[in-house]
């Protein structure tokens, strides 16, 4: 008798336990939304950080993709010379491969809600990380997606990165009584008789220079095609602190520009107080 009780308690306890199994709601997982605009770490933050272009465009995949956009199941590159399209995985472990400058493959990490990159055939050992585009970052955006190749792009960066970087007022070190100003127009005042400069950017295919390169002009003198430039400044740019170091750049044929020796400094006085300067 006692043993046929035991038996009967256990059995309901069986069929109850199987119950609740059978009626438990069922756990779906949420799907995430990973849509919107995604930059590049590598590029971007590591350009603001450095203040220096030239090591970060080394680097394999800023040539195809700096910033990227996710939308419903498809992914848009944008790069440095490249742009393309690609079909989004619904697996956000491997969300795409894009192939041309390496094979790379693209995952998400929830936990730390970054994009990954990397090359599969590990020709490029780099880890690449995207995050989300921050509000005041949004003028990196602005009229890429109907432009071809890195049109638009290129402008949106250029001016973040002179804006962030470059503009303010500067006294020349060894000469405290004249000033150097970089707008953010490219006008510039206080250098010889140069009133407008610029940098190179690194977009395209065209990079004739060593190192970081900003260009003075004297625009009020016409460069005759056939003659060596004579309205030009060309000097590798780099920033120790606040003191930006000029150093003239050479060239013998004037199609390759090369680190000289000449070098001019400038401490800054004034900086950009732009409200969409990256801090």
């Amino acid at each position: 008798m006692r043993n046929f009780i035991l038996v009967l308690f256990l059995s309901i306890i069986f069929n109850s336990c199987k119950k609740k199994e059978i009626t438990a709601p069922e756990i779906l997982e949420e799907k995430v939304n990973i849509d919107g605009y995604w930059v590049l770490t590598n590029y971007i933050d590591k350009i603001l950080e450095t203040k220096s272009i030239k090591p970060q465009i080394e680097q394999k995949l800023t040539w195809e993709a700096i910033v990227l956009k996710i939308s419903k199941d498809s992914i848009e590159t944008h790069g440095l010379i490249m742009r393309d399209k690609q079909k989004l995985s619904n697996d956000t472990d491997s969300l795409t491969t894009i192939s041309g400058m390496g094979n790379y493959k693209f995952n998400y990490i929830q936990n730390l809600d970054i994009i990954k990159a990397v090359d599969l055939k590990q020709n490029d050992t780099v880890s690449y990380t995207y995050r989300k585009i921050k509000k005041r970052e949004k003028r990196l955006i602005k009229n890429i997606d109907n432009n071809y190749f890195y049109k638009g792009l290129e402008s949106n960066f250029y001016s973040f990165i002179i804006d962030s970087l470059i503009v303010g007022s500067y006294k020349t070190i060894g000469n405290p009584s004249k000033m150097l100003n970089l707008s953010m127009n490219g006008q510039t005042s206080g250098f010889k008789k140069y009133n407008d400069y610029s940098i190179h950017d690194y977009f395209g295919t065209l990079h004739p220079f060593e190192g970081d390169a900003i260009i003075f002009r004297d625009t009020t003198l016409v460069h005759k095609i056939d003659k060596p430039t004579n309205n030009l400044g060309i000097y590798n740019w780099s920033f120790n602190k606040d003191t930006l170091v000029l150093i003239e750049m050479k060239t013998k044929n004037f199609e390759e520009y090369y680190i000289g020796q000449k070098t001019l400094k400038f401490l800054r006085v004034k900086k950009n107080t732009t409200n969409n300067t990256y801090k």
